[in-house]
């Protein structure tokens, strides 16, 4: 049998590294958020900065609202089932491509809630949650996202604004926004407006819903009176009570496919990857000393006939009294020699041994048949007997058939 692979004292320290190893994997797999690594202090799902959407994103998780940050085909995946959220996508410019990508992703989903940006912001390289600047957008950029999603409308800044109000007939949370960015359009049916404009309108068709101020769901605002109900209210409004959301990020650059390989080299699965590559090392290393062929086994016993005389020994003294089993010994060399001189098997074991006795007298055998069958008999007497009696009379018996046999000079000094 081959030696363990690992001596106890190295097993002592593997098993509880690799228990800890596999619990902190675990940890971080239901802890940490993967979209850490993509922190930004812009106006995204994954921002701290003031202008960053993450407090609005977990708010709407905690209350159980579905919600699912997409960094691949959004609209496709949106289709008829979701609420495809675009939160302040990049004003499109001068260039056809972005606003061919907004118009692709607003006509591939059902449901569409489109929040208007609002400013220009500089993040600070040494802080995430803070900015080096924040300054407003021109009226006509933010026009540009409006025309990219097939909607006319004015954009309007009046500094301090009227009071807003829900204007879908039922009581709600008024959002405080003390200089909010309005919308003047005959396109929109209001949901939230006020004198000077439209906070929240909708589509006539119901497809689009248009939220014209990012502060009502930007971290810097939610704390502020009535705006994180106002928010959430108008999410429930636009999904119906039933429809998840769909947060669109590659607008703002965080496209990622779901490629296995190129998962498998990214944070959380890599840490998988290093265990399976850590436990085919300690498997490699734990049979690395059973390659090959097996090592024979050693024979049961060793050859010769030395075993078979101990063993048969052995079993003759574990089967019961030696001097029943020397007196059949006798028996069954004077019948093989008495057949070898052609005397008849039927001969009364007595009558036997004495024409035997003749026949070793004539041959100048000096063991004599009958004094064997004698001194076999005398064995059986109570206290006569002993194993080395036995034995004895097993040796004379041997040399008396191979004298009788092959004559008086067959007889060694072994005998």
């Amino acid at each position: 049998m081959s030696p363990p692979p690992f001596p106890r004292r190295t097993l002592r320290i593997l098993v509880p590294l690799s228990a800890v190893s596999v619990l902190t994997f675990l940890l971080l797999l239901v802890w940490v958020d993967p979209g850490d690594a993509a922190i930004s202090g812009k106006a995204d799902s994954f921002s701290r900065s003031p202008v960053g959407h993450r407090a609005f994103c977990e708010l709407l998780r905690r209350l159980g609202i579905p919600l699912t940050v997409s960094r691949y085909d959004s609209g496709r995946r949106a289709r008829n089932q979701a609420v495809l959220v675009l939160a302040e996508p990049p004003p499109p410019g001068h260039g056809a491509e972005g606003a061919a990508d907004l118009r692709k992703l607003i006509a591939g989903a059902d449901r569409v809630l489109l929040v208007l940006p609002r400013r220009s912001v500089i993040e600070n390289p040494g802080d995430p949650r803070a900015l080096l600047s924040a300054s407003p957008l021109p009226p006509g950029e933010v026009r540009t996202v409006l025309e990219a999603a097939g909607i006319e409308a004015e954009v309007l800044r009046p500094g301090k604004a009227g009071p807003l109000a829900w204007r879908t007939g039922r009581r709600g949370p008024v959002p405080d926004l003390p200089s909010p960015q309005l919308l003047r359009s005959s396109s929109l049916v209001p949901l939230i407006a006020g004198r000077e404009g439209i906070l929240a309108g909708r589509t006539r068709d119901g497809r689009i819903t248009v939220l014209a101020d990012p502060d009502l769901i930007e971290n810097h605002a939610l704390l502020r009176r009535g705006n994180a109900e106002a928010a959430v209210r108008l999410v429930e409004t636009i999904r119906e009570g039933t429809r998840p959301l769909l947060l669109d990020e590659t607008l703002h650059g965080f496209v990622r496919r779901p490629r296995l390989l190129r998962e498998l080299f990214r944070y959380p699965l890599v840490l998988a990857l290093l265990h399976l590559l850590l436990l085919t090392i300690l498997i490699l290393w734990a049979g690395a000393g059973r390659f090959g062929a097996p090592r024979p086994l050693p024979p049961p016993y060793p050859p010769g006939k030395e075993t078979l005389v101990t063993h048969t020994a052995e079993l003759l003294c574990r089967g019961g009294d030696a001097r029943l089993a020397v007196r059949k010994y006798l028996r069954e060399r004077m019948r093989e020699v008495a057949a070898r001189f052609g005397l008849p098997a039927d001969l009364p074991e007595a009558e036997l041994a004495a024409r035997l006795s003749r026949i070793g007298a004539a041959r100048g055998v000096a063991p004599d048949a009958a004094a064997l069958r004698e001194r076999s008999a005398a064995l059986l007497l109570p206290g006569a007997g002993s194993e080395e009696g036995a034995l004895s009379l097993a040796r004379a018996v041997h040399r008396w058939k191979k004298e009788i046999l092959h004559g008086t000079g067959s007889r060694t000094g072994n005998d």
